[in-house]
């Protein structure tokens, strides 16, 4: 795995900006950037939290229980799935502005483009990296559902 400064982020994101003169694009390219830089934060941060986890966990495995810890659980939790939802609402607003443009559905598009028979425009890879950023939030968001009992 690969990691990357706040530094060298920085000056890739510059040398992108460089490069790119719409502004339209710009303020894409941007958000995509920030995106993805805070999905792959947020894939570092595991390792990060999975030790307070880990002593949770260690803790019920041997039969302690507190109603704090577990109402405390659970609001994380809710507010988790309400920033997902939020997520995948954004998301779901800039998949469709594509669709519109390009008349086909985005599991179709994504499909055509991972097969390379698209081509390189812009609004591919733009269209792209929204697709899996809605695909794994919808991923989480299946973990994040409450359990039916």
């Amino acid at each position: 795995m690969l990691f990357f400064s706040i530094n060298q982020v920085g000056n890739g994101i510059a040398e992108c900006l460089d490069w790119l003169h719409n502004g339209r694009v710009i303020f894409d390219v941007v958000w995509l950037l920030t995106v993805v830089i805070l999905e792959k934060g947020y894939k570092t941060m595991i390792s990060q939290t999975s030790e307070p986890l880990q002593i949770l966990d260690s803790l019920y495995q041997r039969g302690y229980r507190s109603n704090l810890i577990d109402r405390s659980l659970n609001k994380i939790i809710e507010l988790e799935r309400a920033n997902n939802l939020k997520q995948a609402s954004e998301l779901q607003t800039k998949l469709q502005a594509y669709e519109l443009q390009y008349q086909m559905s985005s599991d179709i598009f994504y499909q055509r483009f991972s097969e390379g028979s698209l081509g390189d425009d812009i609004d591919y890879f733009e269209w792209s990296v929204f697709y899996e950023l809605w695909q794994s939030v919808q991923e989480r968001l299946q973990v994040l559902q409450p359990k039916r009992q």
